[in-house]
């Protein structure tokens, strides 16, 4: 275990590409939390999460982790919020590779992740980031939540610009045609139901839609394919 001001990180529950989620515990109180980490040393973030730290906070939804403290740590910054006893889909994807998912279990995990979605776009908050990193899931109860709203939009609708396809925003194998900025739409909720649905099919089949090593590919595939 390693201790960052005053919690312990005794184990990692989730990652993308620019952080990673860990459950630890208060040192003080001894209560079990999850804290989200920049990747490496990527101080550049600091100003999104503290956005994302102010837009979790002002959301009443059982759906999404409510955040706790916001800290200022050693080449970067964290977030520390509730802990939800459960573990990421990416995980229950790795177990079905062994022992395949029932139906009913993933078309209740996909009700459960569509209504939250549905909850969050009734407050006009665009994810943008839906993978199986950014869904917690309680096996016990079946009970989801929605963590990493690092690229979370406020807007209703965005309009994005074509950009280097190795600096866009959110994981390549997931990300919808019109998050590319290159489809000349602008971008809204729907975004995050295209990113649900290749989640979904790496639910159901325990491998993304597309799989290629360069950006340029992987969008193509996401737009013509």
């Amino acid at each position: 275990m390693r201790e960052i001001t005053n919690y312990w990180l005794i184990k990692e529950v989730s990652q993308s590409i620019s952080s990673i989620v860990y459950k630890g515990t208060d040192v003080k109180t001894g209560k079990s939390v999850l804290i989200k980490t920049t990747q490496n040393d990527l101080s550049d973030m600091s100003v999104k999460y503290k956005k994302e730290f102010d837009l979790i906070n002002n959301i009443n939804s059982d759906y999404v982790i409510k955040l706790i403290d916001l800290l200022e740590i050693k080449n970067g910054i964290a977030l520390v919020g509730e802990n939800f006893d459960g573990c990421s889909l990416r995980d229950c994807i790795k177990e079905s590779a062994s022992k395949p998912l029932m139906l009913i279990t993933v078309l209740r995990l996909a009700i459960e992740i569509a209504k939250a979605l549905s909850e969050i776009h009734q407050l006009n908050i665009i994810h943008k980031n839906i993978t199986p990193d950014a869904i917690i899931v309680n096996k016990a109860t079946g009970a989801i939540k929605l963590i990493d709203f690092t690229l979370a939009t406020t807007l209703s609708n965005e309009i994005l610009n074509i950009t280097n396809p190795h600096v866009l925003e959110g994981n390549l194998s997931y990300i919808s045609p019109e998050q590319t900025g290159r489809m000349n739409r602008t971008l809204d909720y729907r975004t995050d139901f295209y990113s649900f649905g290749v989640t979904l099919y790496e639910l159901l089949t325990g491998k993304v839609p597309f799989e290629f090593d360069d950006a340029i590919s992987l969008i193509h595939a996401h737009i013509a394919r």
